[in-house]
């Protein structure tokens, strides 16, 4: 899967689950390598609960990318994928980075099993 998004930016990632739920990142910088990286204007989202949460602490482990997975959000990391990037998680706890406190989470971590998982450059033009 890193290949696909390798050196694209920005990115948009969105996830649906095998139940229907949508959700997603957003990261306005390049994935060169593995790592961790400072992006202050990522943020993830919910189609279901039309959310949008912005990195709230430790912006500068707003990406963690490792080759054998998909891109991972935030510090604990807050949302991303398992090696098989069938399965993948929610969670909030005091090492999140982005605040998803709220229904979305219930306030714990939730574990998904995907039914897809896409991944766009975005394009902008300026006008």
């Amino acid at each position: 899967m890193f290949k696909l998004y390798k050196n694209k930016f920005p990115t948009l990632t969105l996830f649906k689950t095998i139940e229907g739920e949508k959700f997603g990142g957003y990261s306005s910088i390049s994935f060169r390598e593995e790592g961790i990286f400072h992006d202050p204007d990522s943020f993830l989202f919910s189609i279901d609960y039309k959310r949008k949460y912005k990195p709230r602490q430790f912006v500068d482990y707003a990406l963690n990318l490792r080759s054998d997975r998909g891109p991972r959000f935030g510090h604990s990391p807050d949302m991303g994928t398992y090696k098989n990037m069938k399965n993948g998680w929610i969670t909030y706890d005091k090492y999140s980075t982005f605040l998803i406190n709220d229904i979305f989470t219930e306030g714990k971590e939730k574990e998904y099993e995907f039914s897809n998982i896409e991944i766009y450059q975005v394009i902008i033009e300026w006008l």
